[in-house]
C-alpha cells in the first residue's frame, strides 16, 4: 500500500487541511514559523496503530471539536487479495473497482477507533446484503418444498423481515419446529 493523500480534521490548530496530495517521489511540507508543519507530521505520526488514542494536547486550540486524521492508500491488486484473505471478507468487483479508481481511506477518530469511508462501508453492506439476500431466496425455496410434506403443512413459517439477527431467530424456530 502506498500512501497517496491525507486529510487532517481539528487537530492543534489545524481546523481542516483539505486533501493534501503526495508527489511519488518526493514531498516537501513547506510553510511560515507557527503554520501548523510540526501539527501536520504529528497527526500522521498519531494515526500508527501503536498510538492507542489520538493525545489529549492534539484537541483543536479554540472549541471542542474532535481530531480526525485520513489516510488515502493505493491499493495493488495482491494486496486486496491478501486483506481479503487475513479479514475473511470478500471484497466484489464493485469494491475493488472504487478502490483502484479512488484509494482505500482509513479515518482514525480521537477515540483512537478506525474506520472506513463511508463509500467503502456503504459499498460493503450492500455486498452482504445481496449475499444474505440469495441464501434467503434459497432457504425460502427449501421451506416451499418443506411445506409440501402434509406434517410439515401446519408449521408456523419464516417471515423474513430483513434484519439477519431476527430472520436468523426465526429460521432456527422453524427447524427446531420441524
Amino acid at each position: 500500500m502506498k500512501l497517496i493523500k491525507f486529510r487532517i480534521q481539528n487537530y492543534k490548530s489545524i481546523k481542516d487541511t483539505g486533501w493534501c496530495w503526495l508527489a511519488s517521489d518526493l514531498t516537501t511540507l513547506a510553510g511560515k514559523n507557527e503554520s501548523g508543519k510540526s501539527a501536520v507530521l504529528e497527526a500522521l505520526r498519531d494515526f500508527n496503530i501503536n498510538v492507542d488514542k489520538i493525545p489529549g494536547e492534539a484537541l483543536p486550540l479554540e472549541d471542542n471539536s474532535k481530531p480526525l486524521i485520513e489516510m488515502c492508500f493505493e491499493v495493488a491488486k495482491p494486496m486486496l487479495d491478501e486483506i481479503a484473505q487475513k479479514t475473511g471478507v470478500t471484497i466484489g468487483k464493485e469494491v475493488r473497482n472504487y478502490i483502484a479508481q479512488s484509494g482505500f481511506t482509513i479515518s482514525k477518530h480521537y477515540d483512537g477507533s478506525y474506520g472506513l469511508k463511508d463509500e467503502i462501508n456503504k459499498a460493503l453492506d450492500k455486498q452482504v446484503n445481496n449475499v444474505n439476500q440469495q441464501y434467503i431466496v434459497k432457504i425460502e425455496k427449501e421451506i416451499k418444498e418443506l411445506s409440501k410434506i402434509e406434517q410439515l403443512a401446519n408449521v408456523m413459517k419464516p417471515t423474513f423481515v430483513g434484519s439477519i439477527d431476527l430472520d436468523k431467530q426465526d429460521v432456527t424456530r422453524y427447524i427446531q419446529q420441524i
